[in-house]
């Protein structure tokens, strides 16, 4: 049910064919949550794959969980934030994103 899709473990019956990116990134946020890293800095997420198959709305529904709130509250907070990467294939489109390399003309 709804309620059971907003636990950690809810979330695997949510994303089709997608068990095992949804236990690693649980695996991940029960480590978190368990002591492990710095409970002050931010918890960032990289999702890599295909157009389509679940990145951003797995991190929604995971910042969902670890909050307790909706991601649009989080959005609007700026506790969740998503970069679309499709716009970033090569090196010159990098560049606006991270800033072209020192000593590159026009830094």
């Amino acid at each position: 049910g709804r309620a059971r899709r907003h636990t950690l473990e809810g979330l695997r019956d949510s994303f089709l064919g997608q068990s095992l990116a949804v236990e690693r990134v649980s695996a991940r946020v029960k480590s978190r949550q368990g002591g492990w890293g710095e409970a002050t800095k931010p918890l960032v997420l990289v999702f890599a794959g295909p157009s389509g198959t679940g990145k951003t709305e797995l991190a929604k529904q995971i910042a969902s969980v670890i909050h307790g709130e909706s991601v649009e509250h989080l959005m609007a907070s700026k506790r969740f934030v998503s970069i679309p990467m499709g716009q970033y294939k090569d090196k010159r489109s990098a560049d606006t994103l991270v800033g072209p390399a020192v000593g590159i003309e026009g830094t």
